[in-house]
């Protein structure tokens, strides 16, 4: 008796038809579709599809635009909450000094378009720019570079898998050779699916062309298509009587001779001339009805690719029953903040905490201030005092059930930079009384003995002065 163990069966757990193929390999047309992986496109083709092409430009630039247009907001926290009232327009302005908006906006741009960027924070702390970054020796924060991957080599990375920077670059190589610590830079990968991937790309992501290329392609080619029909709009059609018999003899020269002097005759001319009895000429002008469903199919197809709701891809609505693609736009400033708090929350934080290691704007412990980002939508006058509106009457509710007092209240509206009035001082000031309200005050500080009514004597009707 033989100890092998038995071998396993195969499994064939799925629909299988084998009258009409379904499910049967070889049979099944479905079973032979597969992915098969593309080349990746080469930089000069990315540069020529950014310069060239608007809407592809447009899925490029517009997340970076819109995630850097409304910018940031850095509010106190914690005990010392107050020593950290300034810190936010103190922060703003030196970040504006840097150009650190239009900086990371760059480096996210650049780093959809390509794969991966990254800033170079020109940075003093005393040491030689290969070392790791000494926070707490930074003197001056000078200036921020921004490169994209193909400028910079990788010669270090960071192996230690227990590490929180497991797979990432340690150690850039710049133009000319130079070392350059990656502690000093601020990175942006791309989106890469693993750590395995990331270290195969030498710590670099796809150009996010490589996710949008194919229904690029689609949207371009329909409309390619669409132009060409044009040329076709209208038809000339020639009758000639007894055509049948012509081709039956075998006189097609005498056909096409008649049919070199009609185009001869068109373009020199601008006439068409025919026999009147044997022939007629007319025009038939080609149908387009139905022609924008698979255009605006194409166009779902590249927004939903792109990320991006129609309404901001191509600037106008929707088909269908919404028509004015809120949710779309709600879920696109979803993604959008997304964004901001993985790509710029991390750079912006280092990035200030290096400011106040150099001096250039107060130093507060992290605990005490916290970075956040401005809301993505556009507010309008409506939506402001609506929302004033709610705002107050939340104070008040809070303040009559003794949740907060006036001054908490006053305070509050005092450090929004959007509120449109000059409170000085903590104490709300007192309203001025009225002429009645003055006039009622005299008379409880001054009261006066009221007279004693006449007393009239006992049978007589005169009154009695006692």
């Amino acid at each position: 008796m033989s100890d092998a163990a038995p071998k396993p069966s195969p499994r064939s757990d799925g629909w299988m038809n084998l009258l009409t193929g379904m499910g049967v390999e070889n049979k099944d047309h479905r079973l032979s579709t597969s992915y098969q992986a593309r080349t990746e496109m080469p930089m000069a083709q990315i540069d020529a599809l950014y310069e060239q092409d608007a809407i592809f430009a447009r899925v490029i630039d517009t997340m970076p635009d819109d995630g850097t247009r409304r910018w940031i907001k850095v509010l106190p926290k914690g005990d010392d909450a107050e020593n950290a009232q300034s810190l936010g327009s103190d922060v703003i302005s030196w970040l504006d000094e840097l150009e650190a908006r239009t900086k990371l906006c760059d480096l996210w741009t650049q780093g959809d378009l390509y794969g991966g960027a990254l800033i170079v924070v020109g940075v003093d702390d005393g040491l030689p720019i290969d070392q790791p970054l000494n926070i707490d020796s930074v003197k001056a924060v000078k200036s921020l570079t921004v490169l994209t991957r193909h400028d910079v080599g990788v010669v270090g990375y960071d192996m230690n898998r227990l590490s929180p920077t497991y797979g990432a670059r340690s150690v850039f190589t710049l133009a000319g050779g130079e070392r350059i610590h990656s502690s000093r830079c601020f990175v942006y990968t791309g989106r890469v699916g693993s750590t395995r991937r990331l270290i195969e790309r030498q710590g670099w992501g796809p150009s996010k062309v490589e996710r949008v290329f194919e229904s690029l392609r689609r949207y371009g080619s329909i409309w390619a298509y669409v132009e060409a029909m044009f040329k076709d709009t209208t038809q000339g059609v020639l009758g000639i009587k007894g055509l049948n018999d012509l081709l039956l003899a075998k006189e097609d020269n005498r056909i096409l001779i008649r049919l070199q002097a009609l185009a001869k005759s068109a373009s020199a001319y601008r006439a068409i001339v025919i026999d009147q009895d044997e022939e007629k000429y007319e025009r038939r002008e080609a149908s387009f009805s139905g022609i924008d469903h698979p255009i605006l199919r194409a166009m779902d197809d590249f927004a939903a690719a792109s990320e991006m709701p129609l309404s901001k891809l191509f600037g106008q609505a929707p088909t269908g029953l919404s028509t004015d693609d809120q949710s779309g736009m709600r879920n696109y400033y979803d993604l959008v903040a997304s964004r901001q708090r993985r790509i710029l929350r991390a750079p912006l934080e280092r990035l200030i905490e290096m400011g106040m290691a150099a001096g250039v704007i107060p130093r507060v412990e992290k605990k005490n201030w916290q970075l956040d980002f401005e809301p993505l939508e556009e507010p309008n006058e409506k939506s402001e005092a609506e929302t004033d509106k709610l705002r107050a009457e939340t104070d008040s509710a809070r303040i009559l059930d003794n949740v907060i007092t006036p001054t908490e209240a006053r305070s509050r509206l005092a450090n929004d930079p959007s509120c449109p009035y000059v409170l000085d001082g903590e104490e709300a000031p007192q309203p001025e009384p009225s002429a009645q309200d003055q006039l009622l005050l005299k008379e409880l500080a001054n009261p006066t003995k009221p007279e004693a009514p006449p007393v009239k004597a006992p049978g007589k009707g005169a009154p009695v002065d006692e």
